[in-house]
């Protein structure tokens, strides 16, 4: 398996393989990967459900965090770095709409 490092870039993937969009990893610190997000047109579904937990964060609505966080670890979200490799499983995916793509995530196997 591949180490992940700052200024590496990966996949975001769907549960089906559709990519969602690319990552440029800025920091890993204890299990979580922070970073920038690049949508693609895979990431169009998807939005939704980002665009409520900005909502959510953005409101400080923190009694529906957790319903939304579980939503989308539901979505079965992966990492990839090439065509040939797809990590575990990222629970606690975070794309902020505020004006950016900011990301982040924590690994199953760290």
């Amino acid at each position: 398996m591949t180490t992940l490092t700052a200024a590496k870039t990966l996949s975001l993937v769907g549960r089906n393989g559709d990519v969602l969009g690319m990552v440029r990893i800025d920091e890993i610190t204890d299990g979580r990967v922070h970073g920038e997000f690049q949508p693609a047109l895979g990431f169009d579904p998807y939005l939704p459900v980002f665009e409520r937990y900005t909502e959510i964060v953005e409101g400080q609505s923190f009694s529906h965090l957790d319903e939304i966080e579980s939503e989308i670890d539901r979505l079965g979200l992966r990492i990839r770095f090439d065509e040939s490799e797809v990590l575990d499983r990222v629970y606690h995916v975070q794309i902020f709409l505020d004006g950016g793509f900011g990301f982040s995530c924590r690994l199953l196997n760290p």
